[in-house]
């Protein structure tokens, strides 16, 4: 068994005491970073009836811009919600294909 002087031992202790603190704080982010991936999967889950798209940086910026102009939809209401806006585009698009494609 090796001896160790009173200032090595003091320095032993204090790393020690580094270490469970270090390892606490890891356990503490190991245990959040379970919680955020647990609601990041619930988040992530979609109903049936909602869509995801990626636009072009350049398509982004339009639509951005339109919408801040307020000529996003002819009739677009001050104060409307981008979400909400471009879903009435997206089913206006669906309709105007839908009539071209399939007849009444």
């Amino acid at each position: 068994m090796t001896i160790l002087s009173c200032d090595t031992a003091i320095e032993e202790v204090t790393d020690l005491r580094e270490a469970h603190q270090v390892i606490a704080q890891l356990r503490w982010a190991v245990g959040y970073l379970q919680r955020y991936a647990s609601l990041a999967e619930r988040v992530a889950e979609r109903a049936d009836n909602e869509f995801a798209t990626f636009l072009d940086p350049e398509y982004a910026h339009k639509l951005r811009l339109l919408y801040q102009q307020g000529q996003l939809l002819p009739d677009q209401e001050p104060g409307a919600q981008l979400d909400e806006l471009i879903a009435r585009m997206v089913q206006e698009a669906i309709d105007q294909r839908w009539s071209q494609t399939h007849y009444a």
